[in-house]
């Protein structure tokens, strides 16, 4: 309770304590750990920050700020590395600002300086090395099954397989959520760790970044590029997590550069192409481009009934032919769907001890294979804000913001198609624009579908995500 009323003293309160001396100056003991009021005070900044900041900002910068002292609307900090200061500097200065002058008041700021005694105190991150993707049985080529949507990357990752570094490098994988991706990026760490002694990192693009921000904040930076540097085979799986992070994009880029230079092998999957990724920066994307891109696209018929099938035995569970042929033309968009289904039906006969039969499975799947409701234009924008990796507010938002131009148009188009909303109400819904704003936006997206195949499969990816919404 104590640390909560002292972050709420007011404005006159801390400005006193300043002018009389309360607050220490810089040199005095609390030049070490700042005093309970310069704690208090930033510990609310922080929490007000963390609305407005990213993951990666607040764990790569704002956490390494300690609070020193108040000197009028003046708070006087310490960061552990010259970098440190410039970043915050150049990315959150304006952010930290404005929550300072809420607090202190009007023209209130942060006053940096460097510390490099802090940075020596730092706890080190614990020491880590490349190692062998462990074999998961669900998640080896034996297991993965080939059809028309997926041959090309199938082959793809086999040939990777048989000459890592040689073939294919990089190897980008994309396709929709549930579709395999993660099963034959991981089934290529599977087979090259069992059958040689390359050294394989497989991990995702967050654990990257988490990883990264570890290793700024303890000065473990150099520690970090050489562990990846050591590695033979670096597969990473959600690749655009990355976008929009300047700051774990500029590492990745220098990571990619220096393990293709060596003729390493890099795999990468993600759920959109690399010119499709909102946020990706044109060098990476140039790069991710440089080898081979695979697309993994929904299933058809034939190829759903072969994995209901094989996942059933995989299992022990006797799945009729009939039910297997209803489920397979029912559930349409994703692998991990159709396995949600068996796993429910096997739920169902064990706990009712009925046999399963066609009338008993439509039963026992009604409830997931029920007609939608009607869709809205907040559907829409939610699920095109979630695949740009932006927000619904920004698409609505006015303003001219080069990075939401497409992820714009793409959802006016979406209402338009898919919905059937008029011009008028779709600009309505979209902050009160023009009509002619939209009739243009459609016209675009319908431009460049004709114009770029893997810009086209990512609107009928969406179009077919908003129709099972």
């Amino acid at each position: 309770m104590l640390l909560w009323m002292v972050v709420w003293t007011s404005r006159a309160t801390l400005e006193k304590r300043s002018r009389g001396g309360v607050i220490p100056r810089c040199g005095q003991e609390s030049r070490s750990r700042g005093s309970l009021v310069e704690q208090a005070l930033w510990q609310d900044c922080m929490c007000r920050l963390r609305g407005r900041l990213t993951a990666p900002e607040i764990g790569c910068w704002l956490q390494a700020i300690h609070p020193i002292e108040v000197r009028g609307r003046r708070l006087h900090a310490e960061v552990p590395s010259r970098m440190h200061l410039e970043q915050i500097r150049a990315r959150l200065s304006d952010a930290i600002s404005a929550v300072l002058g809420e607090i202190l008041g009007d023209g209130a700021e942060l006053v940096l300086t460097v510390n490099r005694e802090r940075a020596e105190r730092a706890p080190q991150a614990p020491p880590s090395v490349p190692h062998a993707a462990v074999p998961l049985s669900p998640y080896r080529f034996e297991t993965f099954l080939v059809g028309d949507s997926n041959a090309l990357a199938h082959a793809a990752a086999r040939e990777v397989v048989a000459r890592p570094g040689a073939a294919h490098n990089p190897l980008f994988l994309y396709g929709g959520v549930g579709l395999g991706k993660t099963h034959l990026a991981t089934a290529v760490a599977d087979a090259i760790g069992r059958g040689s002694r390359r050294r394989v990192a497989a991990l995702s693009a967050e654990a990257f970044a988490n990883d990264l921000i570890r290793a700024l904040l303890t000065g473990g930076i150099d520690g970090f590029r050489a562990r990846l540097r050591q590695i033979d085979v670096l597969i990473v799986d959600d690749i655009q997590f990355l976008a929009g992070k300047e700051r774990m994009q500029e590492e990745f880029f220098h990571t990619f550069n220096a393990l293709h230079s060596m003729g390493k092998q890099i795999v990468l999957a993600s759920d959109q192409a690399p010119r499709s990724i909102s946020g990706l920066e044109q060098r990476l994307q140039s790069r991710f481009e440089a080898g081979l891109t695979a697309e993994i696209t929904a299933p058809d018929c034939s190829l759903r009934f072969a994995i209901l099938g094989h996942k059933a035995k995989a299992i022990g569970f006797e799945l009729p032919i009939e039910v297997a042929q209803w489920v397979a033309g029912k559930i349409v968009t994703s692998v991990r769907e159709l396995e949600g289904a068996l796993h429910r039906l096997v739920a169902a006969c064990r706990w009712s001890e009925r046999a399963l039969d066609l009338g008993f499975a439509k039963e026992v799947l009604r409830p997931i294979l029920r007609s939608a409701p009607p869709r809205t234009l907040e559907q829409v924008q939610r699920i095109v804000a979630e695949s740009f990796h932006v927000t619904p507010g920004e698409l609505v938002r006015h303003g001219r913001v080069s990075r939401l131009r497409v992820p714009r148009q793409v959802a006016m188009y979406l209402a338009r198609k898919a919905m059937g909303a008029t011009y008028a109400e779709i600009a309505a819904g979209f902050g009160g624009r023009d009509h002619s704003t939209v009739m243009h936006a459609v016209k675009r997206v319908e431009e460049r579908r004709g114009e770029d195949p893997e810009f086209a499969t990512l609107v009928d990816r969406l179009s077919e995500k908003l129709a099972s919404a």
